[in-house]
């Protein structure tokens, strides 16, 4: 038996009549020892809040920590509650927290910051830009995730949800992602007074695929999506949606991509496989960008030509980036442009969805199948 949160104290103040709730936890590193687990609820301290959790979407890493290839133990035992894309209802808050009350729908935030009082950007409440790289992810490194049927968390890292987003709440965490990405490009933009992008190329129709090519139309960027599915898979069908245009592995490759649309200015990829990797820094035009989201294996191999690269790389002026996590003020944002995006594509966002699977059948959450975007773990409301 473990413990979320702090040691247990005052358990009756938070749940009357239950000395325990239900989880799902995973033995980090084993494939296959996903496990429902209980677990006590902390006392809640003045600065904290109870939540039950509604919600919990289930992306690529998660999938790879319930197989076994990613995540660190939040417990000495090994062990990790999961979970990390969270809506949940806020039950009771203790007595400095003013900006929720009971009844709200809320969004956990992901990163925590390390303690190293060198870190500037941990201190700063910049966590997703942690140098020492001693940082925590609730879910995924370090720290238990929100795969529970209640939760408590410090009000600071919880941040409030209009009630018509309840059923795309689970969607702000990868939005947020999306949204510091972009502004990352909007100060390479600055670089060149005379830089005028219209072309993106995104590689991958995941659900970060997806929302990068809704956050570049949106702003008027000409995009083509590639991805392995066919042209008549409903991925597709959400490119064209959104006036992007699909192209399949099915009839090009990656190499034949600039021929086909246009040299890019911009190549979002977010497949996380290394070799389309190198090939998005290859097809990106000159003074494009190449901005890398997906977190490729590190068992991958393949042949590079290194040198042919980097000439081309420096000659072109050519940026290659990355970027991961995200800010409190970046999911703020996600959670307005997600409000705008369904009332211009009502039901779009809701299509990302798959599967909606109860908590007692939660294992089934994790068999992704090829062409769906993602499923969620339903507990409550």
């Amino acid at each position: 038996m473990g413990t979320m949160g702090i040691a247990p104290a005052q358990q009756e103040t938070l749940l009357p009549g239950r000395e325990e709730v239900r989880a799902v936890a995973v033995k980090v590193g084993q494939r296959g020892s996903l496990q429902t687990v209980w677990r006590s609820l902390s006392g809640l301290q003045d600065h904290q809040v109870l939540v039950q959790t509604l919600q919990l979407g289930i992306d690529a890493t998660d999938r790879a920590v319930y197989e076994g290839n990613y995540g660190r133990p939040a417990a000495p035992d090994g062990s990790l509650v999961v979970g990390h894309e969270a809506v949940g209802r806020v039950i009771a808050v203790g007595r400095q927290v003013h900006a929720l009350v009971a009844g709200m729908y809320v969004v956990p935030t992901v990163r925590r910051p390390c303690a190293d009082p060198s870190c500037s950007p941990c201190r700063a409440g910049e966590p997703d830009y942690c140098r020492s790289g001693a940082y925590t992810e609730r879910g995924l490194w370090g720290a238990d995730g929100y795969l529970a049927e209640y939760f408590v968390e410090d009000a600071a890292y919880l941040v409030p949800l209009p009630p018509p987003l309840k059923a795309l709440g689970i969607l702000t965490e990868p939005a947020s992602v999306v949204i510091k990405a972009m502004h990352q490009i909007d100060l390479f933009a600055r670089r060149m007074r005379a830089w005028h992008p219209q072309r993106a190329l995104v590689l991958g129709a995941g659900q970060i695929g997806l929302l990068a090519t809704c956050f570049l139309r949106r702003r008027g960027w000409e995009v083509s999506v590639f991805d392995a599915v066919s042209e008549i898979d409903p991925k597709a069908s959400l490119v064209q949606a959104i006036g992007a245009r699909f192209l399949s592995a099915d009839i090009y490759a990656v190499e034949q991509l600039p021929a086909v649309m246009g040299s890019p200015d911009l190549v979002v990829e977010a497949t996380g496989v290394a070799p389309l990797a190198v090939e998005a820094a290859k097809a990106v035009g000159e003074d494009g960008v190449v901005l890398l989201l997906g977190v490729a294996d590190q068992h991958q191999r393949f042949d590079l030509e290194a040198g042919a690269l980097e000439k081309q790389l420096v000659l072109g002026n050519r940026i290659v980036c990355g970027s991961v996590s995200s800010s409190r003020g970046d999911f703020e944002e996600a959670i307005g442009w997600l409000s705008t995006v369904e009332a211009e594509h009502p039901g779009w966002l809701g299509s990302f969805i798959a599967k909606r699977i109860p908590l007692e059948e939660v294992a089934q959450a994790y068999r992704h199948q090829k062409g769906e975007i993602k499923r969620a773990v339903w507990l409550a409301d």
